[in-house]
């Protein structure tokens, strides 16, 4: 009898456990495929920097700035560019 209280108890844990997780993963959102920042090319460059417009998709507002071309990671804005720049 002791056993089967244990056993019964263990597998109510168990049940309770997987439930409470498929809640949690559930209510969480997936991750978000929309790419907030939009850069489109200017075809123009300065030095070894290419010039490039960037939008931000959800406020609208567009920059210019400078992208390394030699494959660094740095991006420079060099001036809030009209809305019509980045179309």
């Amino acid at each position: 009898m002791r056993l089967a209280k244990t056993v019964g108890l263990v597998v109510v844990g168990i049940v309770v456990g997987a439930s409470g997780i498929s809640a949690i993963r559930s209510s969480q959102a997936p991750p978000s495929k929309d790419t907030r920042l939009v850069v489109s090319y200017t075809g123009q460059s300065v030095g070894d920097d290419n010039l490039v417009f960037v939008q931000d998709a959800k406020t609208g507002a567009c920059w210019l700035a400078a992208y390394g071309a030699s494959g660094g990671s740095h991006s420079i804005a060099l001036a809030v560019a009209p809305a019509e720049s980045c179309q």
